[in-house]
């Protein structure tokens, strides 16, 4: 009876054993599950956070690709821009070097004009000494041919007084070679003063 009840109370012991046993288990499985659930919290707090900065990122990426589409819409109208600046720049170009062969020519025409302009103002000087001159050669002549006119008259008015003594004269010979001598001398005197007031009333050129 009594090794019965040994075996037994070794039964019970054995029992309560695996009883401490099961319970440990059972509590460090509890232990585990709690950690698990703990991290699958963790888990799931992370997962939503990198689904924001996830979500985050692609507005972001969204907003980027709309200011690359900007900017590439930008570029192009730049370009665009840029091509037609440069047409606009050629034209400039070929303008300028048009206006710089006109300028040069001008000038040219400038330069030339001076020079004929110089050249008729030289004349024109020369032109109103030669007139300056030419007056005062005249203003002279003038009193020249005055003076010889004069001379012309008092030499016609001693021919005619002459004639008239020749015809006076009761010498017949010397009437008539007195009249032929005075005519005579008439006529070369006033061929003389004619020849000489022509001669100078003739311009002279310097």
């Amino acid at each position: 009876m009594l090794d019965k009840i040994t075996r037994l109370e070794n039964e019970l012991q054995s029992l309560k054993d695996q009883l401490r046993l099961k319970t440990d288990e059972a509590e460090k499985e509890v232990l585990l599950k709690n950690s698990m659930h703990d991290d699958l919290a963790k888990a799931r707090t992370m997962l939503l956070e990198k689904e924001a900065q996830i979500l985050d990122l692609n507005n972001e990426l969204k907003v980027v690709e709309v200011k690359l589409m900007k900017l590439e819409t930008e570029l192009a109208n730049a370009a665009d821009r840029l091509q037609v600046e440069q047409v606009t720049g050629n034209a400039l170009k070929i303008t300028v070097e048009e206006l710089e062969d006109l300028l040069q020519e001008k000038n040219a025409e400038l330069i030339s004009a001076a020079q004929e302009r110089q050249r008729f103002t030289s004349e024109m000087q020369k032109l109103k000494e030669l007139k300056y001159d030419l007056e005062t050669k005249l203003t002279l002549q003038g009193r020249e041919l005055k003076e010889a006119r004069e001379k012309l008259a008092v030499l016609r008015k001693k021919i005619q007084e002459l004639e008239l003594e020749a015809m006076n004269s009761p010498d017949k010979n010397f009437r008539e070679t007195t009249t032929q001598q005075g005519s005579s001398k008439s006529t070369i005197l006033t061929t003389t003063v004619t020849k000489s007031a022509v001669s100078n009333t003739t311009p002279l050129h310097p």
